[in-house]
Order: C-alpha cells, then sequence, then structure tokens
C-alpha cells in the first residue's frame, strides 16, 4: 500500500469517477458508482481505526486480527452492496490471507531446517523475506539449473515443444502477438521440479499456510511482439487468488528487451476491490508508476523469480526478443476450493499440467 493513500484517508473515496483513471478498462467498472455511495459513509470512522486505501485496494494494519474492529470496517468498505459473488470472493480471501498476513519478524522461524543442505535452508529463509517484503525473489542462484537443463536435454526438448506449438499455430493461421503456453506432459522435467520444489515448497508453506502444496507447471513463452489488446497479461493486474505464488524457470537470458514481468513492489499485502471480475483488476501504467516502484524480473538461463500473484503485475508489452520459460504453481489448497466452489472461472489454480 502506498503512502498516498494515509496522507488523504477519510475524504478519499476511491470509486468517485475521477478515481476511474486507475483502472485501464474504466468503462468496465460495473458495479463503482454503487460502492462510491456505500464506501463515503464509513472511510472516516475506518481510517480512524489504521486502514489504508488507494485506487486499487486496502492496506491493512499492522496487528491485523479476524475477529476484531478493523474486520467488521473492512467488510463495510470492501463489499460490494448489490453483488453477491464479489462479496463471497472478497469474504474467502480476507479469511483466508488477510488474518495471517506473513511478517518479517517470523520467517527466521518458522522455515524448519531438514535433509536439505544449510545454503538451500538459507537460501530458502531469504526467498521468503523477500516474498514478504517485496512481493518477489529472484531464484536459482546456487540451484545449477542450467548446467541440469543442458545435461538432461530438457533445455531442447522444451524449446524444441514450444517451437512446434508456434509452427502449428501460423500454419493455422493464428496470430503472432499472443502468448503459448504448453500444457501437455514434458518428458524428463520432473528432476527440474523436483529440485525446484525442495528450494520453493517450504517457503510457499511458510507464507501461504500449510495446505499450500504445488499445483502443477506449463511451458511457456511470450513473442517477440506482444500488445495488451491481444494479451491481457500485459495490462497490469492481480491474478484474482489472492495470496498464491508463481515461479518461472528462465529458458533462455532474460533482459529488459525480453518482455519481462513486472511487479509493483510492495503491493502483494492490498486487498483489492474485486477479485471476480476481470476488468476490475486491471490497472492503468500510468497510476501504477506513479504510486509503486516498479521492477524488471530478469535474469540468466536456468535463474528466474517467485512472486505473489496478488502483487499488481504485468508482462511488458511493445517489439522485441521471446522470452521461453517454465513456469511453477503454488496454491493455498482450501482457499482454491472454496473459490472454485463459488466461480470457477476464478483461475487458482491457473493453468497448469500436474505432475503425475
Amino acid at each position: 500500500m502506498d503512502a498516498v493513500s494515509t496522507q488523504r484517508a477519510c475524504p478519499f473515496n476511491p470509486f468517485s469517477a475521477n478515481n476511474t483513471a486507475a483502472y485501464s478498462l474504466p468503462g468496465q467498472l460495473r458495479s463503482w458508482p454503487q460502492r462510491e455511495q456505500a464506501f463515503a459513509g464509513q472511510s472516516c470512522k475506518a481510517a480512524s481505526i489504521g486502514l489504508s486505501w488507494n485506487c486499487l485496494g486496502i492496506g491493512l494494519p499492522v496487528g491485523w486480527r479476524l475477529g476484531s474492529q478493523a474486520e467488521s470496517a473492512l467488510h463495510r468498505l470492501s463489499f460490494a452492496p448489490s453483488d453477491a459473488l464479489q462479496r463471497a470472493a472478497q469474504r474467502a480471501i480476507i479469511e483466508s490471507d488477510f488474518h495471517r498476513v506473513p511478517r518479517l519478524h517470523s520467517v527466521m522461524t518458522s522455515i524448519p531446517s531438514s535433509a536439505n543442505s544449510e545454503p538451500a535452508h538459507k537460501r530458502a529463509r531469504m526467498t521468503a523475506r523477500a516474498l514478504v517484503r517485496d512481493g518477489y525473489a529472484f531464484i536459482g542462484r546456487g540451484w545449477e539449473l542450467e548446467l541440469m537443463l543442458r545435461r538432461s536435454g530438457l533445455l531442447a526438448r522444451a524449446v524444441g515443444l514450444l517451437d512446434e506449438a508456434q509452427r502449428q499455430r501460423e500454419a493455422a493461421g493464428g496470430p503472432s502477438d499472443v502468448a503459448i503456453l504448453h500444457e501437455a506432459t514434458v518428458h524428463g522435467v520432473g528432476e527440474l521440479l523436483a529440485a525446484a520444489n525442495n528450494e520453493l515448497l517450504p517457503v510457499a508453506r511458510h507464507y501461504l499456510g500449510e495446505d499450500a502444496e504445488f499445483s502443477g507447471y506449463l511451458l511457456f513463452r511470450l513473442p517477440p511482439k506482444l500488445s495488451p489488446r491481444t494479451y491481457a497479461s500485459a495490462h497490469w493486474h492481480h491474478d484474482r487468488c489472492g495470496h498464491r505464488l508463481k515461479a518461472y524457470i528462465f529458458l533462455q537470458n532474460v533482459s529488459a528487451d525480453s518482455h519481462p514481468t513486472q511487479v509493483a513492489v510492495g503491493s502483494q499485502d492490498t486487498l483489492f476491490y474485486s477479485y471476480h471480475r476481470f476488468a476490475e483488476t486491471r490497472f492503468a501504467d500510468r497510476y501504477v508508476r506513479a504510486n509503486y516502484r516498479v521492477e524488471n524480473m530478469v535474469g540468466g538461463l536456468g535463474h528466474g523469480f517467485i512472486f505473489d500473484t496478488n502483487s499488481a503485475h504485468r508482462a511488458l508489452a511493445g517489439s522485441g526478443v521471446q522470452r521461453d520459460a517454465i513456469m511453477l504453481e503454488y496454491n493455498a489448497r482450501n482457499k482454491s476450493a472454496t473459490l472454485q466452489a463459488l466461480d470457477p472461472k476464478i483461475p487458482c489454480p491457473g493453468v497448469a499440467r500436474r505432475l503425475s
């Protein structure tokens, strides 16, 4: 949550018409007029007990706990008056995620030592600390994944599968400026997934809760030309899941020219105003850049990053070079089941291939 919110908390109404410019699809904010009136009646009291907000969502006070006075105020601020699905999804996110927002002081003790080597244990703690602080962490240093990718032939097979998927799309007359997601089983991927999960599952269980699980993987390619008109994730957005982790392992060197994922640093602990409607989760570049520090997720082959998809993030659009990666996804099992029961269109888990 940015500093702007606390400076103007009481009079500031995020649903008023002059604040819709914070969204990239402002004409599709269906419930904003009704929410403006409801918000106005609660904002001063909410600010007085420590809640803060900006145009995208609400920040919770330090020491937040379910059942507190702040929770009641939070419901009144964040629930849309006439949208039952919005209220149900919002409640599920609050009850799962925002009663246990991870804090830095707990990281050093909540990831226990195990059969892992001490360097791996130290990396896990550093990764968790970075996620809690910033919403992302770079990964891969010390993993020796580049050697594994080349030695096993997995790098060549993965790139070959993406090349073939691209050829099939072009032969069918499909568009050339959208992502390729290859969800079929990749032969020989098990060694890499085991190595990655050995490092990342302890982090996920600290960050998401004890029911955190590895949901699956897929191969991923962004083409040389990318546009928000044809690739929805080139808009700033969150993934509508609350706290959820995705990790990307790069299959080539990734630079600022490779359509890197960009993360709005520190936005991961925001309770956004909507988790159920696509247009209400897409944000304007000018607003994000004015209110958050933006970081590019770049690195060498075999390296990558893990991030909380409740952060505001996007793939950088424009012309450049393609980006290939293996994506791994980690979800809180019980929350995912609740959200899927409310609306199967909520992508938690998202598109990913389970390891059988």
